[in-house]
């Protein structure tokens, strides 16, 4: 598709778009080549690193730097340090936040505006470092971990993102509703607002986590134990004074034979300190794939950006887009309501199109998805419409598959439809006929194919006929669990 579309371009659309490809390469490589080049030189040999043979791959691979990185007592105690910033700022964070956002989000309260103009007028104008190290003198913090953690208590940026969220996202209606059960602004706050706040909070957890990692300028101010510092000043010490003490590192009586160690130390302090950031990002993206793309099919940017999968659920709506992927993962809906809390599993939350076991006082906060429903499988979310956005689905198709150590046989296998029938369906027969077949099996698979056609039940509208529905339906089950085999490791030619 996109071959033709390229095909079909003016010369100056081409040339443009030759530009941007050639361009963002060359930046890719730019920032790629000294991640490359400092995991590499981790690995090498000292006299490797030393000598200037380091390019591209480790030279004399060896795990020395590492040896050496956990071996010294200063390292592992900035690590320690770090981590317990992290975790207690972070947390102290968020609770600073969602205490301050919630009150100035409610609008009977007449201050708001002149509140939320102090805080962003110190946002702007802060008084600067010297009035900052005189407070944290006057507060007896000074050389404590509280001073890691009590100046930075909250940052106005994040409140106000935090606020924006609740007033746009959580309707008026709920804290109506929750007034005449007899709740209290903080029981509403803590049973209604923070749960349905689960994204914005994490949003926040990743922007606090990440600051309080990289914080070194607060602790070059108000620290001065060595036993209190954070990995970053000790990095500091290590990448830019070179303050590398060798005794540390091991042996005493080895340091004659450990040359050019200092140099190999940076490059896995570097690797060592990084770690923890970077494995917060790809969580999502490893264990729920399939459903990341469903969600970012819902309609347009517009709509993304203030929608959530329970809301795109609860509609009842067959055609919504993250109903087939849930229903894949057999999700449990947590619902909430006056009679108190109750799981429903997904099989049994649609009762028929646009009808669900939802009561009409009761809200849906949020989704649990088993460890097993998801840890070993891959996945593959396929949308059918004539748009690529503000389209309601023609069909919804996701699939799902288990793999055997050698990714040549399937062990288990799930196909799950949306706009198939009058509710989300799971195809469980052909699930079952698929079940220790080879991957090139096309005798089982087409077999598999025949049996979904028998689950399913479309029907006609004026966006697609019953019979063209169930020609796509044949389609996107093999073409979906082709993607979701080959995102699992599986060889399969087309």
């Amino acid at each position: 598709m996109e071959n033709t579309k390229f095909r079909y371009m003016s010369i100056g659309d081409k040339t443009f778009t030759v530009a941007n490809y050639v361009v963002l390469t060359a930046i890719f490589l730019i920032v790629l080549y000294p991640i490359i080049y400092v995991v590499s030189a981790s690995f090498s040999s000292p006299q490797a690193v030393i000598s200037g043979r380091v390019l591209l791959l480790p030279v004399e691979p060896t795990l020395r730097g590492y040896e050496a990185v956990f071996q010294n007592a200063k390292i592992l105690s900035g690590f320690a340090n770090s981590i317990f910033y992290l975790v207690a700022g972070t947390a102290i964070n968020i609770i600073m936040t969602i205490l301050c956002a919630y009150p100035l989000s409610r609008k009977e309260f007449r201050a708001r505006g002149a509140v939320a103009m102090f805080f962003i007028f110190t946002m702007y104008f802060s008084g600067g470092i010297v009035p900052s190290y005189i407070l944290v003198k006057s507060l007896h913090i000074m050389d404590t971990r509280w001073a890691m953690i009590i100046p930075t208590a909250m940052s106005t940026y994040n409140m106000i993102i935090c606020r924006t969220y609740i007033v746009n996202s959580i309707p008026d209606e709920l804290y109506e509703a929750s007034q005449m059960d007899g709740c209290t602004p903080f029981k509403y706050m803590l049973k209604v607002i923070v749960p349905l706040s689960k994204p914005i909070i994490a949003v926040l957890v990743l922007y606090y986590g990440v600051a309080k990692w990289n914080d070194y300028f607060n602790a070059m101010l108000y620290l001065y134990k060595e036993g209190l510092q954070p990995l970053t000043i000790v990095m500091k010490e290590i990448l830019i004074q070179n303050k590398v003490d060798l005794t540390k590192v091991g042996n005493a009586s080895a340091v004659a034979k450990l040359q050019g160690m200092s140099e190999l130390l940076k490059y896995s302090t570097i690797v060592v300190a990084s770690l923890p950031v970077m494995l917060l990002y790809p969580l999502i993206q490893k264990h729920l794939l399939m459903l990341g793309e469903a969600v970012d099919t819902v309609g347009g940017p517009q709509i993304r950006n203030m929608g959530t999968i329970g809301g795109n659920i609860c509609n009842g709506a067959t055609s919504a887009d993250s109903a087939a992927s849930i229903r894949a993962l057999d999700a449990i809906v947590h619902l909430v309501g006056p009679e108190g809390e109750r799981e429903v599993p997904i099989s049994e939350f649609y009762t028929g199109p646009g009808k669900t076991v939802r009561k009409w006082n009761e809200v849906c906060m949020g989704f649990r998805i088993p460890r097993e429903n998801y840890e070993g499988w891959s996945g593959k979310y396929i949308k059918y419409g004539k748009r690529k956005a503000m389209e309601i689905a023609t069909l919804g198709c996701a699939a799902m598959v288990k793999l055997s150590e050698d990714k040549k046989t399937i062990l288990d296998c799930r196909l799950a439809y949306g706009v198939a029938a009058p509710t989300p369906i799971r195809c469980k027969k052909a699930e079952e006929s698929l079940k220790g077949a080879d991957i090139h099996d096309e005798k089982r698979m087409e077999e598999y194919v025949k049996i979904a056609l028998t689950e399913v039940n479309p029907r006609s509208s004026w966006r697609a006929s019953k019979e063209f529905r169930l020609q796509i339906i044949a389609t996107l089950a093999k073409r979906a669990l082709e993607e979701a085999i080959r995102l699992q490791g599986g060889e399969i030619h087309a």
